[in-house]
């Protein structure tokens, strides 16, 4: 028996490789969830602050959004910016994602195997 922690170093390698679609299921459910709230680490009111000291450090530089603040002297220079650069790049991320399943599930129908649901993680 092995055991892995769920920091990135680690699970990476181990969805990559493992040909156990099973342990990759675990693994990807234990990572993905890994942030979930639980009461023992409710941190909404830390949060709740962190964001007034934000509006509050925005409005002191004559910024109407946290986010307006942060951008300005990025090569963004506005969140508008960033959202479109996000959105754009996400686009281009998903459709060649999308490409490589539609290739890995060829490969498989090709040598005569077929995965309920098709590719998953």
């Amino acid at each position: 028996d092995h055991v892995i922690t769920l920091g990135r170093s680690l699970i990476e390698p181990f969805l990559t490789y493992s040909s156990r679609r099973d342990l990759r299921k675990k693994a990807f459910d234990a990572f993905s969830s890994r942030g979930e709230l639980s009461e023992e680490r409710d941190n909404l009111s830390i949060a709740t602050k962190i964001l007034r000291l934000r509006k509050r450090q925005a409005n002191l530089m004559d910024k109407k959004t946290f986010a307006e603040y942060q951008t300005e002297d990025t090569m963004a220079q506005t969140p508008e910016n960033v959202m479109k650069l996000l959105t754009d790049v996400w686009a281009r991320a998903k459709d060649a994602a999308d490409g490589e399943r539609e290739m890995m599930e060829a490969f498989l129908t090709k040598k005569g195997e077929t995965l309920e649901g098709g590719i998953q993680p």
